[in-house]
Order: structure tokens, then C-alpha cells, then sequence
């Protein structure tokens, strides 16, 4: 059996397929049955063709595509990461248990506490050095997703809050029960995928917001094609483990997209959605990147303003945690769902 996987980029999230399957399935991992496994990421609807047997084990939609394929008699979904991945593929709703990451204290056990506030961005902005910077001015410690998967899982467990962009720092924050804030730097981060994973688990999430920083996050907001499968809204608890986060706007929506009407009327549609962000992107990163050394000479301080102020306002937040007994009753569903797994692999041959 082969776990299919995002392998672009070593983003931690995606890494964790390599480890956390190992405990439960891995006597048939590398089996060679033409067996393909779906698990962490979001995968579905833009899944390649096999033509061997396809079981879906926690992935999620959140991208549109092609559902057809999953109808197909080769597929065998076992679970999805939410109700709105299930939803979206007409699934049954008991089919709608929790991203498997849940189970990463078991892979990982939890490192020494430090009580540090981290930040973990989503693995495209941390291609841009000024949130390193910008982290160290305002005393919160940088966590890059792309780091080494052992460290990363230190940092988050013996963290106090995590602020997340990364959806998996969340994910897992919560799993070794870390209160964690969700933002968001561009329009490229999907609402629809952090929804769906927050509804698993009896949340309802919103993002804080943060002001683009550098050439980077503005290129990403330009080039972004991106339009969420639907809104996602918070409302306040009183219970402070389940709080409402501080909402922050900082783009002017009306800007944002007379901007965004020129771009796509200036550059060729083939380009759209991909070239352009690769190439764009690119150059922004190279003008950040010395950006960041000119602004490392203290040349220009102020030029951090909003985004510690944005940074401080999540680190100043109680975060958000599932509730105890909702994630362990998960937790334990999940287990039994992978014990199903098993069993239908130790009688395929």
C-alpha cells in the first residue's frame, strides 16, 4: 500500500503521513497490493487516476475539483476529516470523523513545557523572511512548518498558545490540548478546510486577519483565484477555552479587488492560477528577502507597526480548544475506524 501525499514542499503536515499511519497500518505499508491510502491533506477532488484500489482515511475537500472518480466501484471511503468534506461529496454525515493528525500525541509524545506564545505559518508564507523578523520584534517565538517534523512537534507541544496559520499547527495544538488562535495573512488560506475540521470537533472558527507583509503576502492576495466553499463565523462562548478571537481588518475589500479586476485583466488567463503565481511570487520573495536585510539595520522601525500590533493582539488572546470530551470521544472513534482499516487490508491480498 502506498500513503498518497502532498510532496512539493516538506510542509510538517503532510511529513506527518510518513509517521503517523506506522502504528496502525504500517505491516501493510510498502505491501505491494496496488492499494492507494488518502490521509492526511486535502486531497480529494484532485486526486490522480489509479487503477488500483483507492481507501480515504481522513483527507478532506476544500479546493472543488472532480468527485466523480470517488464514485468509482475502486474507492472505499472509511472516513473524511468533516461534516462540510462530506457534505460537499454527498457522503453520509456518520462518515465525518476528525483530520486524523488528532493522533499525533501517540506518534510524538509531548516535549518539556516552555510556555512560549509560537507562530506557525502557512508553508507559502514562510517564504517570506520579514514574519521571522517580525516575530522577534514582537517576542514570539518563529516556527518554520518546513523545519525538521520532531522539532516542530516539540515547539507546539510545549507551547502555552500557538497562532496558526498552518491549519495542522492548530490540529495538533489542539491534539496535546494547547489553546491555539487561527489567522490568516493572505487570501490564499482556505476557510472551507479550517471549517471543516473545527466543525469535527464542535468548534466554530473564524480568522484573525492579519495586514499583508512585504511583497510577498501582496502577491499572494493579488494572484489568489481562491473563493472559500462557503463563510465560515465564530460566535462568542463564555466558557474563555472556547472564545471568540479578535477579528482585525486591515484591507480595504473595495482596494483588494479593483486591484484584483486590473491584475486579471492584464494578465493572460493561461497564467492565471499558476504561472503567475510562480513567477510573481518568486520576485517577491528575492525583494523580501532584501528588504529584510536593509530592515535589519534598523533603518526603518516603524515599518512592523501593524503586524505587532496584529501579532500581539493573538498573543494576548486565551485561544481556542476543543472540547475534553468531544476530542477524546473522537479520538476513540477514530481507533476503531482504523481498526476497520486493518481489517480490510489484512483480507485483501
Amino acid at each position: 500500500m502506498k500513503i498518497s501525499m502532498y510532496e512539493d514542499v516538506p510542509n510538517f503536515g503532510d511529513v506527518l503521513n510518513r509517521y503517523l499511519w506506522q502504528p496502525y497500518l504500517g505491516e501493510f505499508i510498502g505491501r505491494d497490493d496496488n492499494i492507494l491510502m488518502m490521509g492526511i491533506g486535502t486531497l480529494l477532488g484532485h486526486s490522480k487516476a489509479h487503477d488500483g484500489q483507492v481507501i480515504v482515511c481522513g483527507s478532506g475537500s476544500g479546493y472543488g475539483g472532480d468527485f466523480s472518480q470517488l464514485k468509482n466501484e475502486n474507492w472505499k471511503i472509511f472516513f473524511v476529516r468533516g461534516p462540510s468534506t462530506a457534505k460537499a461529496l454527498g457522503l453520509p454525515a456518520d462518515l465525518a470523523i476528525t483530520d486524523p493528525a488528532i493522533l499525533t500525541p501517540e506518534i510524538f509524545p509531548a516535549g518539556p513545557k516552555t510556555g512560549k506564545t509560537i507562530f506557525v505559518p502557512h508553508w507559502e508564507s514562510s517564504l517570506n523572511p520579514l514574519w521571522e523578523s517580525a516575530c522577534k520584534r514582537a517576542g514570539v517565538e518563529y516556527v518554520n512548518p518546513l523545519d525538521d517534523i520532531a522539532k516542530i512537534m516539540q515547539a507546539i507541544s510545549g507551547a502555552s498558545l500557538v497562532i496558526a496559520e498552518a491549519m495542522h499547527a492548530a490540529i495538533i495544538a489542539d491534539a496535546y490540548r494547547v489553546p491555539w488562535v487561527s489567522v490568516s495573512t493572505s487570501s490564499r488560506i482556505n476557510g472551507f478546510k479550517w471549517q471543516d475540521w473545527a466543525s469535527s470537533l464542535g468548534m466554530r472558527h473564524h480568522f484573525q486577519r492579519y495586514a499583508a507583509l512585504g511583497l510577498t503576502n501582496k502577491v499572494f492576495n493579488l494572484t489568489s483565484g481562491r473563493a472559500d466553499m462557503f463563510e465560515t463565523a465564530m460566535t462568542p462562548s463564555a466558557n474563555h477555552n472556547h472564545a471568540a478571537q479578535v477579528i482585525t481588518a486591515r484591507q480595504s475589500p473595495s482596494f483588494a479587488q479593483s486591484a484584483k479586476a486590473v491584475y486579471k485583466k492584464v494578465i493572460p488567463q493561461s497564467w492565471q492560477g499558476g504561472k503567475d503565481l510562480e513567477v510573481i511570487s518568486a520576485a517577491a520573495v528575492v525583494a523580501d528577502r532584501a528588504l529584510n536585510g536593509v530592515l535589519k539595520t534598523g533603518i526603518y522601525n516603524r515599518y512592523f507597526d501593524k503586524t505587532l500590533e496584529d501579532i500581539r493582539i493573538s498573543a494576548a488572546q486565551p485561544g481556542m480548544l476543543s472540547d475534553d470530551k468531544i476530542h477524546d470521544e473522537k479520538k476513540s472513534i477514530l481507533k476503531e475506524k482504523l481498526a476497520e482499516v486493518h481489517k480490510y487490508l489484512a483480507d485483501t491480498i
